[in-house]
């Protein structure tokens, strides 16, 4: 069964990421395993974007960060990567330690559900 009936889709709405490739679930895990494959780099860049108080890399991280974890699906993960880009953008991280909490924990339900995703599709 691919979509699951437990509540997950509204971290990771699969059904919607079927239907964009027609049901191409071998395509859609190797969208999935690229996306999982490039993640902590993206986290590692942010959180030293967010260390050395630079605000660009941030904001340029989380816009690409922003595509993908929309394109995949990700229902929850998607306003927290869209809220910290915005603060991004204004050119300050003031009070982005809140902020930045959010986005890594959306991002940690985000990938375990992208996990399960496989092992139920892969077996």
């Amino acid at each position: 069964m691919i979509a699951a009936a437990t509540g997950m889709e509204t971290i990771f709405d699969r059904q919607s990421v079927l239907d964009m490739v027609d049901g191409e679930v071998d395509f859609v895990c190797e969208l999935v395993e690229l996306f999982l494959n490039d993640i902590d780099a993206q986290i590692d860049t942010v959180k030293q974007g967010v260390s050395a108080g630079d605000a660009s890399v941030v904001q340029k991280t989380c816009h690409r960060l922003k595509t993908s974890v929309g394109n995949l699906g990700g229902t929850q993960a998607r306003p927290a990567v869209v809220e910290l880009e915005q603060l991004a953008r204004s050119g300050t991280l003031t009070g982005v330690e809140p902020l930045l909490d959010q986005f890594l924990s959306e991002l940690s339900t985000f990938n375990s559900a992208l996990h399960s995703f496989l092992s139920e599709t892969r077996g």
